[in-house]
């Protein structure tokens, strides 16, 4: 954010110089959303806006940022809460941001646990629960969960789950067995790999018609395409070489990954497609690249 101040102040002074018969009267900056940077989006202490730069440890990007953020001279407070409409939910949610927590707003929460006497009867095969949302930090978790929930709603609909593999390649042909084994025998590097991901992409996804999903990645952010836009599955658009033309009732393996997916989303900006329901869009596969070294010390660059 600090770069892109910067960067805003020194259009700012170029169009004031080149704009001599013009006076130019200031620029106003909007800050918008979580202007604090809390990790893991900051990474070091001095990061957040509201901290005082060293300028002998920070770069010259932080104490211009820094700089330009003193010269905010507003701040606008909003104080009605409209996301929380549950009036006991939201005192204990104001409670704990002051840490100022009673024994009824403890007790509170006791009973939102599972194993807990006075939690609520929860009957995971009926509405609302069957169609719960896991949020939890651990990848595995997640991976595991989204597995488990694939399979048993494919089931329930009585409709095939469909593993699709990535299909690896350098330089457009098909990986040797050397490099096959470079990739399978790749360590596990960086926060928040895993074994099973190369380049944030999964060696294998299983999805079904009806499934729910969610975008991973920004597919299109001026139509509402974006990480975190929701959906689910209405078609599988298989590839030729596939040696099935349809998709049976059954766990199917495919050899390559489909051409598309036709996805019916929440929300988006996309205008209707021609011969496609209003907010269905095709999804198709997404390319990235990672690098591997063979066993003969040969760097490939893999997609």
């Amino acid at each position: 954010m600090f770069a892109k101040l910067s960067n805003v102040i020194s259009r700012a002074k170029a169009h004031e110089e080149s704009a001599s018969d013009k006076p130019f009267g200031g620029v106003n900056v909007i800050l918008v959303g979580d202007f604090h940077q809390f990790p893991p989006v900051a990474a070091k202490a001095s990061a957040p806006l509201y901290c005082p730069c060293n300028a002998e440890k920070d770069s010259d990007y932080d104490v211009l940022g820094r700089k330009i953020y003193e010269q905010f001279d507003q701040v606008v407070r909003l104080k009605t809460q409209i996301r929380v409409m549950d009036a006991d939910w939201l005192d204990l949610l104001q409670h704990v941001r002051y840490s100022d927590c009673s024994e009824c707003h403890l007790s509170m929460l006791r009973k939102l646990i599972l194993t807990h006497k006075d939690c609520p009867a929860t009957d995971f095969s009926s509405p609302p629960w069957n169609k719960a949302l896991l949020v939890t930090p651990r990848h595995v978790v997640r991976m595991k969960w989204n597995s488990m929930s694939a399979k048993a709603r494919a089931i329930a609909a009585g409709v095939s789950l469909v593993n699709c593999p990535a299909s690896d390649t350098v330089q457009g042909q098909s990986l040797t067995l050397e490099e096959r084994f470079a990739v399978a025998a790749k360590p596990k590097t960086g926060r928040g790999r895993n074994h099973h991901e190369w380049a944030g992409l999964a060696d294998e996804v299983e999805i079904a018609i009806g499934m729910e999903v969610m975008v991973t990645f920004n597919v299109a952010t001026d139509l509402d395409v974006a990480n975190g836009t929701r959906g689910h599955i209405v078609d599988i658009v298989l590839d030729t070489r596939e040696e099935v033309s349809a998709i049976p009732s059954q766990t199917v393996q495919l050899q390559h990954p489909p051409i598309y997916i036709l996805v019916q989303m929440i929300r988006s900006k996309a205008l209707p497609l021609e011969g496609l329901p209003n907010g269905v869009i095709p999804i198709m596969p997404q390319l990235k690249t990672f690098n591997v070294t063979t066993a003969s010390s040969q760097k490939i660059s893999v997609t």
